[in-house]
């Protein structure tokens, strides 16, 4: 065993305080609204385009209805990054209920059933709250998670698995702007 001086450090230590980013997503369960406001949208631009004025301002007064509306039907969740020991966990999980079959090329053969568990499983490590619209909040369970992901619309789905690979790719894509900026490339090791 090593002696710690300064000159060397605990890596256990480091490694206990290993903190993980967290990010908020909006989600609307109704759909509907979503949709009409982007078919408003599209009038709008329309409006535009003709000229319209009267048009313009209906469908412009719309869409600030529509918004309002989806304000009442907002909830926010929480996702937090994982160790990728969790990652790989899940990953194993979902193999280990769906064994992997290759191809007579040695390619690993899709399954959908073994992405959507990996998925689930990695959805159950990542959301850490769901706050709704009145503010409350609810810590969702294995149950709640898997009832979430088969009962919304491929929106809510898209912009929860959006937060979660952003946080990989925010994470990874920020150390590697820190590691080109000159400062960072600059600094002399103590040792020379």
């Amino acid at each position: 065993m090593t002696d710690l001086d300064h000159k060397t450090f605990d890596l256990g230590q480091v490694l206990a305080g290993t903190k993980f980013p967290e990010t908020e997503v909006d989600i609307f369960f109704d759909e509907s609204i979503g949709f009409e406001i982007y078919r408003a949208e599209q009038a709008l631009r329309a409006a535009e385009i003709a000229g319209n004025e009267e048009e313009l301002k209906r469908v412009q007064d719309r869409i600030e209805e529509l918004k309002k509306s989806a304000q009442n039907d907002r909830y926010r969740v929480t996702v937090r990054g994982v160790p990728e020991s969790v990652r790989k966990n899940c990953l194993n999980k979902a193999r280990d209920k769906f064994e992997v079959e290759y191809s007579f090329l040695g390619q690993e053969q899709p399954d959908a059933r073994r992405d959507d568990l990996y998925n689930e499983l990695l959805w159950n490590a990542s959301l850490v709250k769901i706050t709704g619209p009145d503010g409350a909040e609810a810590i969702p369970s294995e149950e709640n998670i898997r009832a979430l992901r088969t009962n919304v619309g491929r929106s809510v789905v898209g912009a929860i698995n959006v937060a979660i690979n952003d946080l990989v790719e925010g994470t990874k894509s920020g150390f590697e702007s820190a590691a080109q900026d000159p400062s960072f490339l600059s600094d002399a090791s103590p040792e020379g």
